[in-house]
């Protein structure tokens, strides 16, 4: 699915990048500005704070192409990511047009809204102390039992939710993934893998469709996270109200709710893709012993493949935003080609289809 941009769309993209990495697009003091960019948002970083907006894309599971949908799912980000962080959500701020450029606050039209946060250290990211070798059994412990309380007495259950838990509403998710990384088949991804991923999650969902059903009826369907990777974690603190987890699907309940399986799917997959399948393991178990859930450890690993093929997506999606000669698109290629390799590696040999 490539990002087609309007003519309109493209250039306030061009505007907004531009403008807003000058130090004086801020109310405050800022010696430079550092910017991130995804396949739906722009991240601009200054000094202690962080504004996030987002582009005007419609990839169809979301659709900000209007100003009016972008501050609603601005306010909306803030809403819900508020239930798992503290004092980093601050708010929605506009982006205003004062003499022909575009800033943070001030006296002007209003062309744009931005969700306002607090900067977390980088070195907190539990992606990063991966890489240093420190997520331990301490911070493992100190997540399941964050994520235990959230879903237990704080994400949402119940009529509204309920229904994304359904086995129809797991193969529309999955039906979507496979329609949106069909065009990249033969250049990215192996259409055999695409085949693969189809028939082992078709056989497995269908065949477990009164497993799917008692889920729903026993409560483990939740307003759940959503994007719950490695990037998403930050260790202040290496015990449970010491956690920050961040970015949280806002844009979509049905990507956002789910079996209590689907968000810690993620989180399991990541250290996987990151070669570490002990602490994804670990992870799993510690959930499944807190949530005295026997099948969670089953249902991870079937919902592993959905959220390796969602990271690969997301990776061929940016692909189409860059020029093939960067260095950029060869590491986003090769981390969308890292994903589907994941996903298909959880088809074990018994629920791979004879082709």
């Amino acid at each position: 699915m490539a990002i087609d941009y309007d003519d309109e769309a493209r250039q306030h993209v061009a505007r907004l990048l531009a403008d807003l990495s000058r130090p004086e697009a801020y109310p405050f003091a800022v010696d430079a500005v550092d910017i991130e960019e995804t396949h739906i948002s722009i991240v601009f970083l200054a000094g202690d704070l962080v504004f996030k907006v987002k582009k005007p894309v419609d990839f169809g599971f979301l659709d900000f192409t209007t100003l009016e949908r972008r501050h609603h799912f601005c306010q909306e980000e803030v809403r819900l990511n508020r239930r798992l962080t503290r004092d980093v959500y601050l708010g929605v701020v506009p982006v205003v047009e004062v003499g022909g450029q575009l800033q943070f606050y001030g006296d002007g039209p209003v062309v744009e809204y931005a969700v306002k946060m607090r900067r977390l250290p980088d070195d907190r990211m539990l992606l990063r102390m991966l890489g240093r070798g420190e997520v331990d059994e301490r911070v493992l412990v100190a997540l399941a039992d964050r994520l235990t309380r959230f879903y237990r007495e704080e994400a949402a259950t119940g009529p509204g939710v309920d229904e994304w838990g359904t086995p129809e509403a797991v193969w529309h998710n999955i039906r979507e993934n496979l329609d949106q990384t069909a065009p990249y088949a033969g250049e990215i991804i192996a259409p055999v893998q695409l085949r693969w991923i189809e028939d082992a999650s078709s056989n497995f969902l269908w065949s477990q469709a009164d497993l799917f059903g008692r889920r729903v009826a026993g409560g483990q369907i939740r307003e759940g996270h959503g994007d719950l990777h490695l990037a998403h974690v930050f260790v202040e603190r290496p015990e449970p109200d010491g956690l920050q987890i961040v970015d949280c699907i806002e844009f979509n309940p049905r990507l956002r709710c789910g079996d209590i399986a689907v968000d810690i799917a993620f989180l399991s997959m990541d250290l996987d893709h990151h070669g570490r399948s002990d602490l994804s393991a670990r992870f799993v178990a510690l959930l499944a012993e807190r949530l005295a859930d026997d099948d969670l450890a089953r249902l991870v690993h079937f919902f592993s493949i959905y959220r390796a093929h969602v990271r690969a997506k997301v990776n061929c999606f940016r692909t189409d935003e860059l020029a093939p000669e960067l260095p950029e698109y060869l590491a986003v290629r090769t981390q969308a080609e890292r994903y589907i390799d994941l996903a298909t590696s959880y088809i074990v040999e018994p629920m791979r289809p004879t082709l």
